[in-house]
């Protein structure tokens, strides 16, 4: 793991998304998702400039975030049995990150990841944990509430970067 995990956290109320910083108290980006039958598009401002803006192919299985006509992140999706693997691609550096594989729990009857820590607290389909290629953890998302999720996320990833990986689980 390159550097330390910054948490963050993500408050949902329909189709506004807002990041806050590890106190709860500072609103670092707001998104706006707008869904349509083509596809989904998130537009990301940071209090008040427009920043980036998330786009969906019709399926839902691949995302691009734009700043300013250039790629700052690609995020694939492959459903596999009962899972999904992610795999993210970031610009201009071309790095390439996947996501953990999840295991089965057959004691509670789901699939399971080991978070870094306890601030995950409920199950939900649209956890995961994206690793490097030696298996550390880049980004890690979760639920914790029922419009509540944490984001945590090294130095590899820009702020926008791991928001917009996180916002395509919506």
């Amino acid at each position: 793991m390159k550097g330390r995990l910054k948490e963050h956290y993500i408050h949902h109320n329909n189709n506004t998304y807002k990041l806050y910083d590890e106190d709860k108290k500072t609103c670092l980006m707001i998104a706006n998702r707008k869904l349509s039958i083509l596809n989904t598009v998130f537009d990301i401002y940071d209090n008040k400039d427009h920043i980036g803006t998330l786009k969906s192919n019709f399926i839902r299985s691949y995302y691009i975030l734009k700043k300013n006509n250039s790629e700052l992140v690609s995020i694939l999706y492959k459903k596999f049995c009962m899972t999904r693997k992610i795999k993210v691609k970031v610009s201009p550096e071309f790095m390439v990150f996947n996501s953990e594989k999840s295991y089965y729990d057959p004691y509670l009857g789901e699939y399971c990841l080991d978070y870094n820590n306890d601030r995950v607290t409920k199950s939900s389909y649209k956890n995961f944990i994206i690793i490097n290629e030696d298996g550390s953890t880049v980004l890690q998302f979760g639920k914790t509430g029922d419009n509540t999720f944490i984001m945590d996320n090294t130095d590899m990833l820009t702020t926008i970067q791991a928001f917009s990986i996180c916002l395509s689980q919506f």
